[in-house]
């Protein structure tokens, strides 16, 4: 089985992006990159931020390959990135990414003569409380699914 999903926080009173970790005094961010990327294209903008895929940062390379795919994603969209634009948002695109992403890779690897699969992608949702310790508070995990099938004997179902 397949498993791709990108992750936002949404707490408990519907604050997108917002998440209480266990541990942590202060409220973080789900997902902090997609976050951090969304803040600098926002400031500025797409064609600032475009980066030849397969050059990335030497010194951070995972962010800078999430930023490169996600602005040439966005480019490739024709995505308005304004002050509407959110996290949601660049959410949805990266799961998109990463959707097509494991679909390639699987065209590549997968021999449907020989080999049985299924794929679920989506985006995981972490909704939790803001205060962990309250007992009357709920902290709930779940996925927003995008795409679910399985390949049986080379057919999708």
């Amino acid at each position: 089985v397949f498993f791709s999903f990108p992750h936002i926080g949404i707490d408990e009173v519907g604050d997108v992006g917002a998440i209480s970790r266990p541990g942590r005094a202060k409220k973080s961010c789900a997902c902090g990159a997609l976050a951090k990327c969304l803040n600098e294209v926002k400031a500025d903008g797409l064609g600032r931020n475009f980066a030849i895929p397969g050059v990335h940062d030497d010194e951070d390379p995972e962010y800078s390959i999430l930023k490169s795919r996600m602005v040439n994603k966005m480019k490739d969209e024709g995505l308005t990135i304004d002050d509407s634009f959110g996290l949601a948002d660049i959410t949805k695109a990266a799961e998109r990414t990463i959707s097509a992403d494991l679909e390639k890779l699987i065209s590549k690897a997968v021999d449907t003569s020989k080999a049985d699969y299924a794929v679920v992608t989506g985006v995981q949702i972490h909704n939790w409380a803001r205060n962990l310790d309250d007992p009357n508070s709920y902290s709930m995990e779940f996925v927003a699914p995008s795409t679910v099938y399985a390949v049986v004997n080379g057919v999708a179902t």
